[in-house]
């Protein structure tokens, strides 16, 4: 059983995107993907017998994400190890770190990134997802798959807090 994870670096442009204008932070994400996993396991030793192997595949641009899911996830973890991938936060302008919107122009090697991240989402029987496109064209490639905002999963809603990037007034 395949349970992918878009997590996204966290940085103002990245949170804005969100309904609540904060990106949660990988804590957040693990324990969303454990809670998932969980439900199918137990599906699957319900109508089995047997159990479920489960792997999470990791579609992200977040430097320190990978790290965090491979000490909790160990080789049950499948990720593209080769994508460029970010820290976040903000440069010393004032603008958000991020692999696609640096001051250098974006390359194919990006792209191949993206496009790999998005068939591996699609491949996958359920996804833990933030509000992105990515995620949007993963469940349009494969409508099947079971999708689960991390808001509705997470234990804690930990997210990382950029003032004044707000682009507009919602009251969250």
């Amino acid at each position: 059983f395949l349970i992918g994870v878009h997590k996204r670096v966290d940085n103002p442009g990245t949170a804005r995107m969100q309904l609540e204008q904060r990106m949660l932070q990988t804590g957040s994400y693990i324990s969303a993907v454990k809670k998932v996993a969980l439900r199918y396991a137990e599906k699957s030793k319900n109508d089995s017998n047997d159990s479920c192997e489960v792997k999470i595949v990791l579609a992200s641009d977040d430097e320190d994400a990978v790290a965090e899911f491979q000490k909790v996830f160990g080789d049950r973890l499948i990720c593209n190890k080769a994508a460029k991938r970010s820290k976040g936060g903000i440069n010393d302008k004032k603008l958000p770190l991020e692999v696609h919107g640096q001051e250098e122009r974006l390359t194919l090697s990006d792209a191949e990134d993206c496009l790999v991240d998005a068939l591996l989402l699609a491949a996958c029987d359920a996804f833990v997802h933030a509000d992105s496109n990515l995620t949007i064209a993963a469940g349009i490639l494969n409508p099947h798959s079971a999708a689960y905002h991390v808001r509705d999963l997470a234990d804690t809603l930990e997210a990382g807090d950029w003032p004044g990037y707000r682009r507009c007034g919602l009251p969250f």
